[in-house]
């Protein structure tokens, strides 16, 4: 007991600053079953130990990765006992952003505590269904057993002291300390490199042949297939870079169509060749999905290269994200829109060809702002670029739908009308004059 007691006063210098720091490294923060069916994080703050979006942070993550790691097991890979900074996924993310900053290779910690290991096997068998993989993205799964077998650092003499390279178990339990955490971040690296895990030319052969779909023509000489399919690749090389339009997407509930909508809509535009307004088809609103839908259409029309869409069931429905339609009674509770944002990224946006999702800043609804953190945490993971624009304001203040309902209840229609385009402003008249 004194040895064990020693040996956490000797972590606590080398790594700490505080006491505080060192008490919070091994919190355990909440977890529920997320709408994914796996255990996920709640959100924890601490001078340590963060989890965001049901993971625990990861730091040193690039702002628009290409492909992605996914580090999925048990209580090693999530870095009990350390700070986030010292977990294994930010040590490797810190090996990739200074030796392989071009790939463009974000690191995710899928990693969960679990008391026991029939516990951790069906969790990882749940997160690994779940998981937003795409083509090129990589997945390390470790477990009581596979973590110590992965070979990345020889472990085998760990019963002799001291190590050349300090101290690597935090305790009997076999936690790692920051110093056993970069050997296992650097052996991971070191793997990846060693079996070429970071070229992307295998998944290019792989997605080029299926999307062009060539068939073997008989020939003399096996050249000409090899020929056919250079010259195929850059017709379809130039059709990427010079042809190929960019589509955008916004999910709009527009209750009712704002000059702040019409803005947004403008602004995205200017970013993208096609834009898609999905406008909220959940009946849930202060005025009817029709005359939402309706005004969105009329005060568009205009604009040839926007398309309006129901948004149906799978995009910002009761179904996906309920506490959207209660959001006056949930501004001071964390909200999980993640089923709704991965629904979009992996389900929605490859039919359509969407690259890119926007939506208006939110500095006044806190259920909102949550949902464009998600959005911005998420997305990226499918290929799918998030950008958030500036709200239009007047006289300082956002213009919101909100703001309009308020002034239509007083029948203030003198200031509605410097806040939403004719159409809108006449629907309005007729909605008052019926008495509705």
């Amino acid at each position: 007991m004194k040895q064990i007691y020693q040996h956490k006063e000797l972590l606590f210098q080398q790594y700490h600053d505080s006491f505080e720091s060192f008490f919070s490294s091994f919190q355990t923060p909440e977890a529920y079953i997320g709408p994914d069916g796996y255990r996920r994080f709640a959100d924890y703050s601490s001078i340590s130990l963060n989890t965001r979006h049901g993971l625990r942070v990861t730091l040193g993550q690039p702002e628009n990765p290409k492909r992605s790691i996914f580090l999925v097991g048990n209580c090693s890979f999530y870095g009990v006992g350390n700070a986030d900074a010292y977990s294994p996924t930010s040590l490797l993310q810190r090996c990739l952003n200074d030796r392989a900053a071009e790939k463009g290779l974000i690191v995710h910690n899928y990693a969960f505590i679990c008391g026991n290991t029939q516990a951790l096997l069906e969790n990882t068998i749940g997160v690994l269904r779940s998981l937003p993989v795409k083509q090129g993205d990589i997945v390390i799964i470790g477990t009581e057993a596979s973590v110590w077998s992965v070979d990345c650092c020889d472990l085998s003499q760990k019963g002799i002291r001291p190590h050349s390279y300090g101290e690597i178990f935090a305790d009997t339990d076999s936690h790692l300390t920051p110093a056993g955490n970069k050997l296992i971040a650097e052996g991971l690296f070191s793997l990846l490199t060693q079996h070429d895990f970071y070229s992307t030319e295998v998944q290019k052969e792989v997605a080029s042949s299926e999307a062009e779909g060539i068939r073997k023509v008989p020939s003399a000489e096996a050249g000409e297939d090899a020929q056919l399919k250079a010259y195929k690749q850059k017709l379809t090389k130039i059709y990427h870079d010079y042809l190929r339009p960019v589509v955008g997407s916004i999910v709009m509930n527009c209750n009712p169509f704002t000059k702040g909508h019409r803005y947004l809509v403008e602004q995205a535009l200017t970013k993208c060749d096609k834009l898609i307004v999905f406008v909220v088809e959940e009946d849930k609103s202060y005025f009817p999905f029709t005359d939402r839908l309706a005004l969105v259409k009329e005060n568009l029309a205009d604009l040839k290269d926007v398309l309006v869409l129901p948004s149906g069931q799978f995009i910002l429905s009761a179904r996906t994200f309920k506490e959207y339609f209660n959001k006056e009674s949930l501004q001071e509770q964390t909200i999980d829109a993640s089923l709704d944002v991965a629904l979009f990224g992996r389900e929605i946006a490859p039919c359509l060809d969407i690259s890119i999702r926007f939506a208006g800043e939110e500095p006044l609804d806190k259920v909102t702002a949550q949902y464009n953190a998600e959005m911005r945490h998420l997305l990226q993971q499918y290929d799918v670029r998030f950008i958030e624009i500036p709200r239009l304001r007047r006289e300082g203040t956002p213009i919101s739908a909100s703001q309009v309902r308020r002034l239509l209840k007083e029948r203030d229609f003198r200031n509605i009308r410097k806040l939403v385009p004719e159409a809108t402003y006449k629907y309005l008249r007729r909605f008052a004059s019926a008495g509705k």
